[in-house]
């Protein structure tokens, strides 16, 4: 292929770019695929993909033809007169990797000093240094080293512009480092400049940190150079390496601690260096571990200047006691171009990343020093990506593990400061170098850091080391406490609510026994007084005979209270006894949730202690040590099940916490089998097991066990406890969160409603579970496609998760999801996208990188950036997505397979149908096999396979697959269900499109047999039937079918816009069968039924109706009548697509 075609292509595709008929992005895809077939022009690939319009390709090729003849048809010469937009584009289409288009934009480069960004790969090394430079095929030669101060050795060095190598010093007898601008990048006066501005730069810094200047020079030619101090040590990225490979040797610790204090001490020499370089108005711009060099008496040197750019006063501190450095070279001379990327991605801020070069101050030199001291920390830079655009992407996002979750040794302090330094605000960062170095240097100096708030363990270890005999063995026993209390208090939060439960009950029968106690007293009294009233019967017998019958009959009257008395006495203390009894029996509950609680505590704190990493020699993770604690389980606990269930449940739920979803069923069933057996169906430890069990099958994709155990739960807590009940009320929720997933929206919604109105009348609006139940009825909203319900509930869910939980709480974290994602279905892709990347920046800070939320936050990022047209940005994080969800979830997943089917049509959409077909193949036999034919994620990936199909000509490639689902759904529901019989008219509709006429009328007719002849929407069907036979030229099935039609709106629609509809679809089959008369009277009876309404339903069936007449008239050479209804036709409008 001739450059001369790539010259063609490239102006085709810049001079479409400034009409706005394509975007840059466009471009740059669209080139890729002329890059992988030559064959076909660029302008042919854009009309093809439907990146381009034809309109547009006719007025771009006219376009074309006049640039050209305007510069005397010489492509060339149109190619300079466009070169500032060639600029624009050069990086990415140099990515591309192709010779003509690179052989193309280097003439450009050639012909006039267009700056152009040096081409770099997408899969550049993140530690390498961008820079922003123009190019040049001219070369100068020279040394100086006839009568010349330096004489060249040898070469010592190479970077991105210049080269160094080591010279004699004639004058003092020494050698240097002479840098000069390499050979191919010397003609352009732009590198000069700035090679010159790099040399003022370092020469006027004079710090010990800092390498010093002892001379400047030129070529004959004018070449310029400089000298300065050679350096004889490594760097600190050497040293660096080299420290963290003594990791796995036998060193002892005490010598690694020392070199590790050396290290803080050369990066605090740095922060030195470039605090100074501040106060003189100076960034550096690309601070890294290459480009800081240890002498070998312990000098500590910044190197590499070439990117260094002077501020003047802006952002600095007015105390600075050097004056500012002013250039003798116009740095403004040399700009680099506002959106470029300069510096080291590995190391470069948010801002630099984004090439939001004004934005760049001391505080974007400060995330560079983080940077390297997450370095020096980890041993690797934060960002490790190889993919450039994801890299970048990852940078603005902070997308970068904890320091910590690398090294766990790392200590807290340190790692704290080394993420203020990392902030993603500059305003959250340190605000000067000093303060960084400040901060390194109170942590030797066994301080607290400013960074980081110690708990009070921390403080007393430290009160501890400096006062070693006063407090030893108390220090040791708080800080078991402390650790043990950190370790349990989440486990047994759960536990904890039991045993309050437990002391309510104790509390109650304490009250009960009291109660029954005082009643018992007060008959005693009682008795006491009737006793007294006896004793004055008997005296006053004594004293009156003559009142002896009298006083006997008053004496039986007291014998029969005092009965009574004695009975009330008795009953009392027996409700007394029962009373004690009932206390007894919770007290014993409560103990026996005391020990319960106990014995799970104990348990997982021996077993995180038994996980010291230093007992043998490796990190390891939470997940290993759950995995240690649940295999030991029967081993250490086999006399009490009931506390292995309770662990079992402890660790299932971790488990999944951790995105281990299989680990979490398997314990998660064995607790709850264990308590059923122990406690019964219905005892609330066994429901709570049920519960977490469903929620585990749930969060791995499989629905089909997950919802019977969600009913059944639901069920069961509903007849212990009430509807109303906090555990009914979440069961509730968990059960509508299950029938969404499934595909059930009716039922969704229904339940979400209610547990919305249950949930809000007995906890009120913020309580964290009303914020659960407004998050599950707006996705129910947004299932059944009602987004103008869901958006606006999404939003205020938001708000109140924010104001009630706090921005970065897990629940919040889901509202911003969520609503992304409500907009996302709306297009709404200006308010999508900055949630999605805040969803993904909360994700990738609480879960990281592998984590199923934030692969789901991923993949929605991604959709949304191709939805707005950011195909460079989508692919590379779609292609992550996949690959990664399938590693992690497997290949059946939910999430997986919307992330391969997000994939496959992005793939479809940007012309790749090589990667497309197979993935969509795919994604829709495992969404079929996983969730069923019926489901309508499994509906939605067969009509992308059968839409793709059906753009690539290919369509009778899609038919196995809607004859299979059929069969599977008739065999499932019978051929009577709703989702069967829309199977079926579906499988008909694709017959016609694929000439299978036969088919199409056969599936049609069984279709037919199942519905209701009295039903409204069976006259539509027939209509729209018969309009595709019609198109497809099956004139006589026409006729049938739109008979049929006609006869059902006759009888139930006689006033609807259908019949008219009909009456012209009808005239169209008898005119195609050359049934004349009476084809022309169905036509012009449904023309004038349609034009009579004129309203929305008939707007396209009167311009087609009217279509069909002109068709009819010049069918039969009725010119006259054809002339006056093409009139009438020209005053419609234009009908919308179908």
């Amino acid at each position: 292929m001739l450059p001369s075609d790539a010259d063609h292509n490239l102006l085709f595709g810049i001079l479409a770019m400034q009409m706005d008929f394509i975007s840059r992005d466009t471009l740059t895809v669209a080139t890729s695929m002329w890059v992988k077939d030559k064959s076909r022009p660029l302008s042919q690939i854009l009309l093809e993909s439907k990146m381009l319009d034809e309109d547009g390709h006719r007025l771009l090729v006219t376009l074309v033809e006049k640039h050209l003849q305007q510069h005397d048809n010489d492509v060339a010469k149109s190619l300079e007169s466009v070169r500032s937009l060639a600029a624009s584009i050069w990086e990415d289409i140099t990515r591309v990797g192709d010779d003509d288009i690179h052989s193309t934009l280097f003439r450009i480069a050639e012909a006039q000093t267009v700056e152009a960004p040096t081409a770099r790969s997408d899969t550049a090394d993140p530690n390498h240094t961008l820079v922003s430079t123009p190019s040049s095929l001219e070369f100068e030669t020279g040394d100086p080293t006839s009568g010349e101060r330096f004489q060249i050795l040898r070469s010592h060095a190479k970077g991105g512009l210049g080269q160094v190598s080591v010279a004699v010093d004639r004058e003092l007898n020494r050698e240097v480092a002479l840098k000069e601008i390499q050979p191919q990048h010397a003609d352009s006066s732009d590198n000069r400049l700035r090679f010159l501005q790099e040399a003022e730069i370092t020469g006027q810094l004079e710090h010990p940190g800092i390498v010093p200047v002892y001379g400047l020079g030129q070529y004959a030619t004018g070449r310029p150079f400089y000298a300065m101090r050679f350096i004889r040590g490594n760097s600190l990225s050497q040293a660096i390496n080299e420290f963290h490979a003594s990791a796995t040797s036998t060193d002892a610790q005490a010598e690694r601690a020392v070199e590790f204090r050396k290290l803080l001490g050369h990066f605090i020499d740095v922060c030195n260096a470039i605090e100074y370089a501040h106060s003189r108005g100076i960034l550096h711009r690309d601070l890294k571990p290459d480009n800081v060099m240890l002498g070998t008496y312990g000098e500590t040197l910044v190197v590499d200047w070439g990117l260094a750019k002077a501020i003047g006063d802006d952002g600095l501190e007015s105390h600075s006691v050097e004056p500012i450095l002013r250039l003798t070279v116009d740095s403004a001379s040399a700009p680099t171009q506002v959106g470029s990327v300069i510096g080291t991605p590995a190391y470069m801020s948010p801002e630099q990343a984004a090439g939001r070069l004004a934005d760049l101050g001391p505080a974007s030199d400060v995330y560079s020093l983080g940077a390297t001291l997450y370095c020096l920390l980890t041993g690797q830079a934060p960002i490790t990506d190889t993919t450039l655009a994801i890299a970048l992407i990852k940078i603005e996002q902070s997308g970068f593990p904890r320091p910590r979750e690398l090294q766990p040794a790392i200590p807290v302090a340190l790692e704290a400061v080394c993420l203020k330094a990392l902030s993603r605000q500059q305003s959250d960062r340190y605000q000067s170098a000093r303060e960084l170095a400040d901060d390194v240097q109170r942590y030797l100096a066994d301080e607290a850091v400013a960074a980081h708030v110690e708990p009070r363990s921390a403080q007393a270890k430290r009160w501890m080391r400096k006062h070693p005999r006063a407090m030893t063995a108390a220090a040791v026993s708080v800080l078991l406490g402390l650790t043990s209390l950190a370790t349990v208090s989440g486990i047994v939060s759960y536990k904890n609510r039991q045993l309050a439960d437990a002391n309510d009950d104790l509390l109650q029968a304490n009250t009960a026994e009291r109660v029954a106690t005082s009643e018992a007293q007060g008959t005693a009294k009682q008795l006491e007084e009737r006793n007294i009233e006896l004793q004055s019967a008997n005296e006053a017998e004594r004293k009156a005979k003559s009142e002896a019958e009298t006083t006997a009959d008053k004496l039986a009257a007291t014998n029969r209270d005092l009965q009574l008395a004695n009975e009330a006495e008795r009953a009392a203390t027996r409700n007394a006894d029962a009373k004690r009894k009932e206390a007894e029996l919770a007290r014993q509950r409560a103990q026996e949730a005391r020990d319960e609680a106990k014995a799970v505590a104990d348990y997982l704190v021996n077993a995180f202690r038994s996980a010291d990493p230093t007992r043998d020699g490796r990190e390891i993770t939470v997940a290993e040590v759950l995995d240690r604690a649940a295999a030991e389980l029967d081993e250490q606990l086999q006399d009490d099940p009931l506390v292995v269930a309770a662990l079992s449940d402890a660790i299932g739920r971790t488990y999944r916490g951790l995105g281990l979803y299989p680990q979490a069923i398997s314990v998660l069933k064995r607790s709850q089998q264990t308590r059923e057996e122990l406690l019964g169906a219905t005892h609330e430890d066994t429901l709570q097991s049920s519960s977490n069990l469903a929620a585990a099958h749930l969060s791995a994709g499989d629905l089909q066990k997950a919802l019977p155990i969600f009913e059944g739960a639901w069920t069961a807590w509903k007849a212990k406890l009430g509807l109303d009940s906090s555990e009914a009320l979440a069961a509730m929720n968990d059960l509508a969160t299950a029938y969404r997933l499934a595909g059930d929206t009716v039922k969704s919604l229904s339940l979400s409603k209610e547990a919305l109105d249950l949930t809000t009348t007995k906890l009120g609006t913020e309580h964290l579970d009303t914020l659960t139940a407004m998050n599950n009825l707006a996705s129910a909203y947004r299932a059944s496609r009602e987004l103008t319900e869901a958006i606006p509930l999404f939003e205020e869910t938001l708000r109140l998760s924010e104001a009630t939980l706090g921005t970065d709480h897990p629940n919040t974290a889901q509202a911003i999801n969520n609503l992304a994602a409500a907009y996302l279905d709306t297009e709404q892709t200006d308010k999508a996208i900055p949630l999605f990347e805040r969803s993904v920046d909360l994700d990738l800070k609480r879960f990281g990188p592998d984590h199923p939320n934030t692969l789901k936050s991923m993949n929605n990022l991604a959709t949304s950036y191709f939805v707005a047209g950011q195909h460079v940005k989508a692919l590379p994080l779609l292609e992550e997505g996949v690959a990664s969800a399938r590693a992690k979830l497997g290949d059946d997943h939910p999430d997986a397979l919307k992330a391969m089917n997000n994939l496959a049509a992005s793939y479809f959409l940007v012309g790749q149908t090589a990667k497309a077909f197979p993935l969509l193949e795919e994604g829709f036999t495992f969404t079929q096999a996983k969730l069923g034919p019926e489901h309508p994620d499994t509906q939605k990936a067969l009509m992308n396979v059968v839409n793709a199909y059906r753009e690539n000509d290919e369509l009778e490639k899609a038919l196995p697959h809607l004859e299979s689902t059929l069969k599977l759904l008739i065999a499932k529901f019978g051929i009577d269900h709703p989702t069967t019989r829309t199977s079926m008219r579906s499988l008909a509709s694709n017959y016609l499109a694929a000439s299978q006429p036969v088919k199409a009328t056969a599936i049609f007719e069984r279709f037919l047999a199942v519905q209701r002849q009295d039903d409204p929407q069976l006259a539509a069907t027939l209509a729209a039937f018969t309009h595709e036979l019609l198109d497809h030229k099956q004139y006589e099935a026409a006729e049938k079918y739109g008979r049929q039609c006609l006869e059902i709106c006759n009888t139930i629609l006689p006033n609807h816009w259908l019949r008219p509809a009909s009456q012209s679809l009808l005239g169209g089959a008898l005119a195609g069968q050359d049934k004349s008369s009476e084809a022309e009277r169905f036509l012009l009876a449904g023309y004038e039924g349609l034009n009579k309404r004129r309203d929305a339903g008939s707007a396209n069936n009167l311009f087609e109706a009217t279509q069909r007449i002109v068709t009819f008239y010049e069918s039969q050479s009725r010119d006259d009548e054809a002339a006056k209804w093409r009139l009438e036709l020209d005053k419609l409008p234009m009908p919308k697509v179908r």
